[in-house]
C-alpha cells in the first residue's frame, strides 16, 4: 500500500453551544484549534467535506431541531474527525411530519420517501398532539433520557446498501458508522456523552418489512473512536463501559407492527413496553447475571424514532465485564436465526468462542439420561459421587443458575423460549449461554431473549414446563438443537436434581423471594412508572402506524394493568401446581419461621412452626444441608425440639421431612447486635 504522509493533524472542531434542548434560537458558532482550517458543516447528516456540506464561514442561528456535523480540513494536512450535535426543541419535534403515513407527500427534510420494501411511517399525530399542552409534552420527553444517532442517510435508507431498507441482512457488511448522543433534559455536562461507532439492525421477526420501527445493535470499536463506550449507561447497576449495547423494540407486539393474517390491532393491544425488561430483570432479582436494561427515547438524523429499551448483549465482553476473566476464552452459544444460513435455522452456534465445551455438556447430559445415576449427575457439577468438589472434574454448568433461568421461563410463560411452541417446541429459540473455557470452576450460565411472548400474550395460562423429550418431532437426542431447556429435561431423571429444583421454587415463590406475588408485581410497576409520560411521544409517533383511531397511552395502561390484575395474582399457584405435576416441587411443606433472617435483638430465639401433618423438622446452623447426598439425615442435622437461641451472626438452613421425602430448603442468615463492651477507638 501507498504510504500517506501529513505535515499534521487538524484540530477537532468546537461549538459555542453545546448539544442538548432548547426553547429559544441561538446563534452557534464553530471553531477550530488549526490555524487556517477550512471548516466545512452540514445539516442533512452527511460526514461534510469539500463538495458536501457548506464551507463555514459565520455563526448561524438555530431555531428548529438542527443535526449540524462539521470536519476541519488543511492543505497536506490529516483532516479533523467528524464531529456531530444534536440540537433538539420540543414544540417542533412534536409537528414533525404531521400524519405522514406511506404517502405520496413531501416526506421529512433529506429523508426518503422509501425505507426499501418496509412499510413507512414518518409523522407525529395530530390526533395525539393535540390532546396534549406543550408542557406535557416536555414532561413526556423529559421522563428519560433521549438518543440521538446521526449517519448519512444511505447508511440507512439506501435501497442497495441501506441497512434500514435492507433489514433481514446481517453481519459486519451491513454495519454503518454513526455518532452516537446521550442528551440530557437538563443539558447537565455529566448527563451527557458523544461517542462514535457501527450500527446494524437486530432482531429475528422485526426485521421483516412489516415493521416499521426495527431495533438497533450499536458497537464501539477503535477503528470508529475510542473503542468503547465510556459511560455508565445503567447507573450502578452496571458496568461504566461497553463493547456493544441493543436498542430494543416491543417486536412482535408493539404498535407500529403491520397486523398480519388479518386480525385487527392484535398485536397492539398487547403492546406493554415493560414485558422484555420485567423479564430480564426478573433473571436478576433471582441472583443470576443478568441484560439490565433502560428506556431511551431515539432520535433519527434529527427525526423522532420512538421509545425503546437498551439491553447489554451477552457475548464474550459481557461475560468478561461481569464474570471475570479475558473476553477471548468465552464460549457463548445460542440458537441461530432464521434468517441467515447456514447453518440450519433455529441451530445451534457459537457466536464466541466455539462449541466443544458446549458439545461436552450436552453429552454429558445425554449420558445422565440414559443412566440416571449419582456419578453421571455430579460429574456434570464437577463433583465426587458424593457431592464433594472435585478439582479434577470442571464444572460444566452452573445448576442454580439453569434451575433459576428456567423458572424465569415457566413463571413468564415464554412461548417463544428455550423450545418455542411456534415450532411445536422441537426446536429452540431465544436463548444464550456462556462459559469461561479457561475457568474450570464456572460453568455454563445461561440468559433469556426476546422475552415478548410472556405474560399473557398471546395466551394466559400457558404451561411451559413440558417436559417436551417425547413430543412427536422431539430434537433432544440431535446436537444441532441442543438449548437449556433439553439439557434440564435430561437432568430431571436426577433425584438430586430435582430436590435441588425444589429448594430453588421454596427459595424463589415463597417468603418475599423473587417471584412471589409482591415482588413481581413491584418490579414490573418500578418499569412501568418511568414511561407513564414518555408513552405519549410512543403513541403520537408509531400509534397511527396501522391503528385508526391511532393507540394512545390508554391503550398501553389498560394491557399493563391486565398483567398487574389478571397474570400476576393466580399466576405462582398456577406453576407450582405444573411443577408439582412433574416432580419438580414435592407436597411437603416447609416449615414457617418466627422470622426470616435479618436484624434481631440481643437473646433473640428462633421459632420454627410445623406445616405438615407428620414429619420432623432439621435444622443446621453450620452451612450445611440437613439434608444428605441420597435423601438421608445429615450428620451435622439437628432435629427441631425447641426455640433455637442466636447470640452471633447465624445461618440457619431448614428442612422437612416426611415419610422419606423432604421439603424444600430454607436459609437464612441472621444478625443480633455486636457485644461492643471491650471495643476501644485508640
Amino acid at each position: 500500500n501507498d504510504v500517506v504522509w501529513y505535515l499534521g493533524y487538524v484540530k477537532d472542531t468546537h461549538f459555542s453551544v453545546d448539544r442538548g434542548f432548547f426553547t429559544n434560537a441561538f446563534s452557534l458558532s464553530i471553531t477550530s484549534g488549526t490555524p487556517d482550517a477550512l471548516v466545512y458543516v452540514s445539516f442533512n447528516s452527511d460526514e461534510p467535506g469539500p463538495g458536501k456540506g457548506f464551507l463555514y464561514t459565520n455563526a448561524f442561528t438555530i431555531t428548529n431541531t438542527t443535526v449540524v456535523r462539521t470536519r476541519a480540513f488543511k492543505a497536506n494536512w490529516k483532516p479533523s474527525d467528524v464531529d456531530t450535535a444534536s440540537y433538539l426543541f420540543i414544540a417542533d419535534v412534536i409537528n414533525q411530519s404531521p400524519n405522514w403515513v406511506n404517502t405520496a407527500s413531501t416526506p421529512p427534510p433529506y429523508f426518503p420517501a422509501t425505507w426499501g420494501a418496509n412499510a413507512v411511517n414518518y409523522g407525529m399525530d395530530p390526533q395525539i398532539v393535540t390532546n396534549f399542552t406543550l408542557a406535557q409534552w416536555y414532561e413526556a420527553f423529559y421522563q428519560i433520557g433521549t438518543m440521538s444517532i446521526v449517519t448519512e442517510m444511505t447508511n440507512l435508507f439506501d435501497a442497495t446498501t441501506g441497512i434500514y431498507a435492507n433489514a433481514s441482512q446481517h453481519g459486519e457488511a451491513w454495519e454503518r458508522p454513526i455518532s452516537l448522543e446521550l442528551l440530557d433534559p437538563t443539558n447537565a455536562v455529566q448527563g451527557r456523552f458523544q461517542e462514535n461507532g457501527g450500527l446494524r439492525i437486530r432482531g429475528g421477526a422485526s426485521r421483516d418489512a412489516g415493521f416499521r420501527k426495527h431495533s438497533f445493535r450499536v458497537f464501539f470499536r477503535k477503528e470508529y473512536g475510542a473503542g468503547k463506550l465510556k459511560y455508565p449507561l445503567f447507573e450502578n447497576e452496571g458496568a461504566a463501559e461497553f463493547d456493544v449495547f441493543d436498542f430494543r423494540t416491543s417486536q412482535n407486539y408493539s404498535w407500529p407492527r403491520e397486523n398480519s393474517g388479518g386480525v385487527t390491532n392484535l398485536n397492539g393491544l398487547n403492546d406493554t413496553m415493560v414485558r422484555e425488561v420485567f423479564c430480564r430483570k426478573t433473571l436478576g432479582d433471582m441472583g443470576q447475571p443478568y441484560r439490565r436494561s433502560r428506556y431511551y427515547h431515539l432520535f433519527l438524523n434529527g427525526h423522532y424514532w420512538g421509545l425503546y429499551e437498551t439491553d447489554e448483549r451477552p457475548e464474550a465482553s459481557y461475560g468478561e465485564t461481569y464474570l471475570g476473566g479475558q473476553k477471548e476464552n468465552y464460549d457463548v452459544v445460542r440458537n441461530h436465526d432464521r434468517y441467515t444460513s447456514p447453518p440450519p435455522a433455529f441451530s445451534t452456534e457459537a457466536t464466541d468462542g466455539n462449541l466443544t465445551s458446549f458439545s461436552n455438556l450436552w453429552t454429558m447430559c445425554r449420558t445422565h439420561a440414559a443412566a440416571p445415576t449419582p456419578s453421571n449427575y455430579f460429574a456434570i457439577l464437577g463433583r465426587n459421587p458424593d457431592g464433594t468438589r472435585n478439582t479434577n472434574l470442571p464444572v460444566m454448568v452452573e445448576v442454580d443458575n439453569l434451575i433459576d433461568y428456567m423458572l424465569s421461563l415457566f413463571y413468564t410463560g415464554d412461548g417463544d423460549a428455550t423450545l418455542s411452541a411456534f415450532l411445536s417446541n422441537t426446536r429452540p429459540n431465544n436463548w444464550y449461554g456462556m462459559k469461561d473455557r479457561s475457568n474450570s470452576n464456572a460453568g455454563f450460565r445461561f440468559f433469556n431473549n426476546d422475552c415478548e411472548h410472556t405474560l399473557g400474550a398471546p395466551s394466559s395460562q400457558v404451561d411451559r414446563t413440558g417436559p417436551f423429550r417425547d413430543a412427536a418431532g422431539s430434537n433432544i437426542g440431535n446436537f444441532l438443537y441442543a438449548n437449556p431447556q433439553y439439557m434440564h429435561e435430561d437432568l430431571m431423571w436426577s433425584a438430586e436434581y430435582r430436590q435441588k429444583f425444589a429448594d430453588q421454587v421454596q427459595k424463589h415463590f415463597f417468603n418475599g423471594g423473587a417471584l412471589t406475588l409482591q415482588s413481581c408485581t413491584n418490579r414490573y410497576i418500578a418499569k412501568l412508572v418511568q414511561i407513564t409520560k414518555a408513552a405519549r411521544a410512543y403513541s403520537a409517533r408509531w400509534g397511527d402506524a396501522v391503528a385508526e383511531p391511532p393507540y394512545n397511552v390508554g391503550n398501553l395502561l389498560d394491557r399493563n394493568t391486565f398483567v398487574l390484575t389478571n397474570w400476576f395474582p393466580p399466576r405462582a399457584g398456577i406453576v407450582l401446581a405444573q411443577l408439582q405435576a412433574d416432580s419438580l416441587f414435592g407436597f411437603v411443606g416447609a416449615p414457617q419461621l418466627s422470622q426470616y433472617g435479618g436484624a434481631v435483638p440481643a437473646g433473640f430465639s428462633l421459632d420454627l412452626l410445623h406445616t405438615n401433618a407428620t414429619g420432623v423438622i432439621y435444622y443446621t446452623t453450620d452451612g450445611s444441608d440437613p439434608r444428605a447426598v441420597g435423601g438421608g439425615v445429615s450428620p451435622t442435622a439437628l432435629a427441631y425440639t425447641g426455640s433455637i437461641p442466636i447470640n452471633t451472626q447465624t445461618i440457619i438452613r431448614v428442612r422437612v421431612l416426611t415419610g422419606g421425602a423432604w421439603s424444600g430448603l430454607l436459609e437464612y442468615t441472621f444478625y443480633p447486635p455486636y457485644n461492643l463492651s471491650n471495643l476501644r477507638v485508640t
